[in-house]
């Protein structure tokens, strides 16, 4: 399920959109609300959303601002822009930040609901071809022979940890330097960010792919030679009192700047889709206000994530009765930067 948050700074409208629109039906959930653009970047911070439904003109930060901001750090949410205002101007600001859409108000019935479940489409169809060509996705327009054959190498050797830039250099009969002058010079990226690229696309598509087990995927995960495991929680084994379940692990990861590379902390989760919708809904119980008899909730949510863990091993086995010796049900990974140790 798709988290989206909204930011709109007339009340009415705002609680119109988080009540009013059907969002289950385009598989999403409102995780949160702003009433400007600074508290939409909290809110994005605090809930990492897949969609950003926001207004354009708010006191404090504007809606083009916010986005401004949340682009700078990296964020790549879908945001949809809403406005009274049909000026140009906007809509070009809109499209240089990569606004997936342009709503102008008052929009009809269902006009919300039709462009996320659209884009969201789009989206999910350009990730599905990425993953079965990542060379068509990262390497694009016309390249030399070298970079070509290059990529191909890569594309094919990824997995292997003796990879360099030394051995590709030498399957190609050039120097090391050489290719890594014509990489930066034909390409967004280095040698190494792309190898890095390469894997992390294959370790996406292995959390998508139901006959591996929840620990099959963590260490294919760590076993990669540019990966180190600074901390891990098993919350599998070891359920939070809550309920809470999920295999947690702090690694270190080369990010690729300008500058050179520098190692950075990430918190990897790896969790079947039945515990990340619990984990969602806890989260919710948790950080909203005003929730009528939070332990009344609290205690049907135990009670779930104990069915949802019995659930999980039912199926593991009727799908090992199938299949033969499988996996889990669907896995999914969520990843945070900067992370503190647990």
């Amino acid at each position: 399920m798709y988290k989206v948050v909204v930011v709109e700074d007339e009340k009415l409208v705002r609680e119109g959109i988080v009540h009013g629109t059907e969002w289950s039906r385009i598989d999403c959930m409102v995780a949160g609300a702003a009433g400007d653009g600074e508290e939409g970047i909290e809110a994005v911070h605090k809930y990492h959303p897949d969609v950003i439904v926001t207004d354009i003109c708010m006191p404090k930060k504007s809606g083009i601002e916010m986005v401004e901001s949340l682009r700078k750090e990296g964020n790549h949410a879908v945001v949809i822009f809403l406005t009274a205002y049909g000026e140009f101007s906007y809509a070009q600001q809109a499209i240089k930040l990569g606004a997936a859409d342009y709503l102008l108000k008052p929009f009809s019935d269902g006009e919300l609901e039709d462009a996320v479940e659209r884009i969201l489409k789009q989206n999910k169809e350009r990730t599905e071809t990425e993953e079965k060509n990542p060379e068509c996705s990262l390497i694009k327009g016309d390249k030399s022979k070298y970079i070509m054959d290059a990529v191909s190498y890569i594309d094919e050797n990824y997995a292997n940890p003796n990879i360099s830039v030394r051995s590709v250099a030498e399957s190609l009969a050039i120097s090391e330097g050489h290719l890594s002058h014509l990489f930066r010079k034909e390409t967004d990226f280095t040698f190494l960010s792309y190898l890095t690229q390469c894997r992390m696309r294959a370790a996406k598509k292995l959390l998508k792919d139901h006959r591996y087990k929840i620990y099959e995927v963590a260490e294919m995960l760590v076993r990669q030679d540019d990966v180190t495991v600074i901390a891990i929680k098993d919350y599998i084994k070891n359920p939070k009192p809550n309920g809470y379940r999920s295999y947690h692990m702090i690694l270190e990861v080369p990010v690729f700047f300008s500058s050179g590379k520098t190692p950075m902390r990430v918190e990897v989760q790896v969790r079947t889709i039945a515990m990340d919708f619990w984990a969602s809904l806890d989260h919710q119980l948790r950080y909203k206000k005003d929730v009528a008899d939070p332990e009344l909730i609290s205690g049907r949510l135990k009670h779930c994530a104990d069915v949802i863990s019995q659930t999980d091993l039912e199926m593991q086995e009727i799908k090992n009765m199938i299949y033969g010796d499988g996996a889990q049900p669907q896995i999914k990974l969520c990843l945070e930067k900067n992370t503190e140790i647990f």
